[in-house]
């Protein structure tokens, strides 16, 4: 991948008959932005240096989106390769255009059947519904109202597109390449209200205070006081483009949500980033018995003669009692002065820890070796319940969430207000864009 001053670029398809490459995006964190077209000597240009524009400066000027489908899709740039001769009404498919995403259809008017061609106004998708105006090819003057987009079938590059139904979104299977996983680390941009509407939708929190338990209501209750004095911290898994057997997700940006954490200086991000980045990097090499002791990171103590501190989880409690015992193991804590105390810590260290590796070890017994592809049962809360890989990549993710000290902090009252972590049962993935695109190339309707 090539790096520029702001943002990278990566070839993904060639087309090499309109002498065009698709590229991939990404901003200076690593997050994939989206997918543009570039011509060929343009990428020459990005190649030898001699282009003055960067990556993230030619994804501004295509308009900020991505590269097909309404729903902000459709970049600038790309636009012009979705013209009147790429939108169809679907085979057998007859319609009357509305006044109004919400009006009901004419009861009069131009009647729009079989495989008549339609030009999309901005791509804008409301309510399941685009502007469109539709040309009459006996000479009848153009109409403009808006359409069902599931009565609508495109294409880009000879592969089909058509509206990606909620249905088929939530209940059906698909998957994730993992070498296409980013992770996401921001400062969050959303109210509490915004919060709270999307984990009651969730069912994680309820507006009823009585549906709550005690523990839920008081971590709820400190992170509102937090979001709203300070903001927030956003953590997540990019999925980028998944897919089934037969279509691909338009949008780049499918994602699970991880967790809410405290608000943190951008070094802190970029630390908590790199760290969740390195999982997701070895997570697949790994065979799943040895992903516990590798990917878990345990509580560090010093250790006389010892460089560097030493991570007693993973050593036997005889051993770390031994330690103990001869006053070898320390901590730079200010209170923890008391021998009597500083003992009872480790002990209490040593427990967690053994017993988050242990989860850790139940989850691995049922996996086998990763080959390159995760799997989402379905999309809805839970992913399915039987999503095994991709859940334990999740798991190890919060991990690094949970006992990453900057996503927590303490508020004026010295309560320490840990992250929100979205429960296991609530992992989801929310359905970005309205397109899917077919994953072979097909002809082109109604054209030899």
């Amino acid at each position: 991948m090539r790096e520029r001053s702001v943002g990278t670029w990566e070839i993904v398809e060639e087309d090499a008959e309109n002498r065009e490459y698709t590229v991939r995006v990404r901003d200076a964190g690593g997050r994939a932005l989206g997918m543009l077209r570039w011509p060929f000597e343009d990428v020459a240009a990005m190649t030898s240096g001699s282009s003055e524009e960067n990556p993230s400066d030619l994804w501004e000027r295509s308009g900020s989106q991505e590269f097909f489908g309404p729903s902000n899709e459709v970049g600038g740039a790309e636009q012009r390769a979705l013209d009147s001769r790429t939108i169809w009404l679907a085979d057998g498919a007859s319609c009357r255009l509305r006044e109004a995403p919400s009006s009901s259809p004419p009861r009069e008017g131009a009647l729009l059947e079989g495989t008549r061609e339609i030009k999309a106004e901005n791509w804008t998708v409301v309510d399941g519904y685009m502007k469109v105006t539709a040309e009459f090819q006996d000479g009848r003057p153009p109409v403009t109202g808006w359409i069902d987009i599931g009565l609508l079938v495109g294409y880009m590059g000879h592969r089909e597109f058509r509206a990606l139904t909620d249905v088929e979104w939530y209940e059906a299977r698909w998957l994730c390449r993992s070498s296409d996983l980013t992770v996401w680390v921001s400062q969050g941009g959303e109210t509490w209200d915004s919060i709270v509407d999307e984990l009651m939708r969730l069912g994680t929190l309820s507006r009823d205070q009585t549906q709550l338990d005690k523990e839920t209501k008081r971590h709820a209750r400190l992170l509102q006081e937090m979001v709203e004095e300070s903001g927030y911290t956003y953590v997540a898994l990019g999925l980028g483009n998944p897919y089934n057997e037969m279509w691909e997700v338009g949008s780049t940006m499918c994602h699970i949500t991880i967790a809410y954490a405290a608000i943190m200086p951008e070094i802190e991000m970029k630390k908590l980033r790199q760290q969740m980045e390195a999982v997701v990097q070895e997570w697949p090499r790994l065979l799943p018995s040895e992903r516990p002791w590798r990917l878990i990171r345990c509580k560090r103590f010093y250790l006389t003669g010892q460089n560097p501190k030493v991570q007693i989880a993973k050593k036997e409690w005889r051993t770390v009692h031994r330690w103990l015992e001869e006053g070898k193991l320390s901590s730079n804590l200010p209170d923890l002065d008391d021998p009597a105390e500083f003992k009872e810590h480790v002990a209490r260290i040593w427990e967690r820890d053994q017993a988050r590796i242990e989860e850790a070890r139940v989850r691995a017994s049922i996996l086998e070796p990763h080959r390159g592809v995760l799997e989402m049962a379905q999309c809805g809360p839970g992913l399915g319940e039987i999503s095994f890989e991709m859940e334990d990549l999740l798991e190890y993710l919060a991990d690094q969430v949970r006992y990453f000290a900057s996503a927590s902090r303490r508020n004026d009252k010295d309560k320490l207000i840990t992250p929100f972590i979205t429960a296991p049962s609530r992992w989801h993935c929310t359905k970005q864009g309205e397109w899917k695109m077919a994953r072979a190339a097909v002809p082109l309707q109604g054209m030899d």
